[in-house]
């Protein structure tokens, strides 16, 4: 997640900017007083979504880097807040459950969101405040992921899970997607549309081999394996233009050489180059299409370098 590179889950629709955006940040004691009269009153979730209104504004800034770091700390400050309270109040359950109504997530929020907002609440407030410090340090924007990594510098999944999932990927004709990958775009969608194998909620899935897939693609998109980039990313870029998707997120591998890769001068793509290789040290590609571009750049920043091909003319 960004300050909130994992809170996501739904198409919500980029703030409406004007041409030349000016952000004017609340002080530090200004926004302390807004936490907690949010704790007070019960409205964190709206105090979550401005602060993500002023995160998209700010990528449309030319803000200095101190402002930056400021707003991303806000952020944080308050998903913590939000995900104490879910932690605390919330039961899961449906219409049989045993758990009264006033207990399930409020309708505002979905479970992906919740459990995003849990994630940093539960780093303790110490081991949070000394994160910030060494990111101050380091001259790095603070993340939900980095407090968690922080916290835990020496949790990694097990090497026999990450074979066995990395093998699954490349069976199916497409690149390992990393768990640092996955929460960003768990950041920013509750996908329609989940193409490929990959362990994230969406309303429908669709296996890499089924037939006709791209005429079964609708909202939003995360195209976890591609085996043919060529077709895919033209095809793509015509679903967007008929309305058919909002966005697309896929995950590629980084082959900069590949004639497909041409492919992005010519649609209104935001690639992110990953950081960190995957586990045989080949290079992996974020590539996102569509509605809230800016969220995705916010949401990359910690994953690698982002960048915005020169459309061809």
């Amino acid at each position: 997640m960004t300050a909130s590179d994992e809170v996501g889950g739904g198409a919500e629709p980029e703030p409406q900017l004007p041409a030349r955006p000016e952000l004017s940040l609340p002080s530090n004691e200004r926004f302390l007083l807004q936490r907690t009269e949010a704790k007070r009153n019960g409205t964190l979730a709206d105090l979550q979504k401005l602060v993500a209104a002023w995160q998209a504004v700010a990528a449309k800034c030319d803000m200095a880097f101190e402002e930056l770091t400021r707003l991303a700390i806000y952020r944080l400050e308050v998903e913590r807040d939000l995900g104490a309270y879910l932690a605390q109040e919330v039961q899961h359950g449906g219409d049989r459950s045993r758990y009264a109504r006033r207990t399930l997530l409020p309708d505002d929020i979905t479970k992906n969101q919740s459990s995003a907002y849990q994630k940093p609440a539960a780093v303790p407030e110490d081991v949070f405040r000394a994160y910030l410090d060494a990111v101050r340090e380091k001259h790095v924007l603070p993340s939900s992921r980095g407090a968690r990594a922080f916290a835990k510098p020496n949790a990694t999944p097990s090497s026999s899970a990450a074979t066995r999932r990395d093998r699954r990927a490349r069976s199916a004709g497409g690149v390992p997607v990393p768990p640092p990958v996955l929460d960003v775009v768990i950041s920013l969608m509750t996908p329609d549309v989940v193409v490929g194998h990959v362990k994230l909620a969406a309303k429908k899935r669709i296996a890499i081999d089924s037939k006709r897939v791209l005429e079964q693609l609708r909202g939003d998109v995360f195209i976890a394996q591609c085996r043919a980039p060529e077709c895919w990313l033209p095809s793509l870029e015509r679903l967007r233009r008929e309305a058919r998707i909002r966005r697309a997120i896929i995950v590629l591998g980084a082959d900069t050489g590949a004639a497909w890769f041409a492919e992005f001068e010519r649609g209104e793509w935001t690639l992110c180059f990953v950081r960190d290789p995957d586990r045989e040290g080949n290079g992996i590609l974020l590539a996102h299409l569509g509605e809230r571009g800016g969220a995705f750049r916010l949401a990359c920043r910690d994953l690698g370098v982002v960048v915005r091909p020169e459309t061809a003319d």
